[in-house]
């Protein structure tokens, strides 16, 4: 389980694409201690407000795997802030079928 610490709530929103909803809150920033790794200045959204089903469904969160590129707000997934702090020993990729 991911532990953070040092939360630095910005002023500026965000809204996203949710799986089968829509979320919206405030950008925010984190510290976080992830298997061992204190990875720093964590990009993070604080969701605010959702479409129902975004709520009913049996999840917390997501982290995300996605590329920077394709993401509206323009933010590092989680593993490329760990690649990028040089906390990654090994590059590693995905294969969905």
């Amino acid at each position: 389980m991911a532990q953070a610490s040092s939360l630095l709530v910005g002023r500026d929103i965000f809204y996203q694409r949710y799986g089968a909803g829509n979320v919206g809150g405030i950008k925010a920033t984190v510290h976080m201690n992830f298997g061992g790794m204190l990875i720093g200045n964590v990009p993070l959204g604080l969701v605010m407000a959702g479409d129902e089903n975004v709520y009913n469904n049996p999840f917390d969160g997501i982290i995300g795997l996605g590329r920077r590129s394709i993401n509206p707000q323009n933010t590092n997934p989680l593993f490329h802030s760990l690649n990028q702090q040089g906390l990654m020993s090994r590059k590693f990729g995905f294969y969905f079928r």
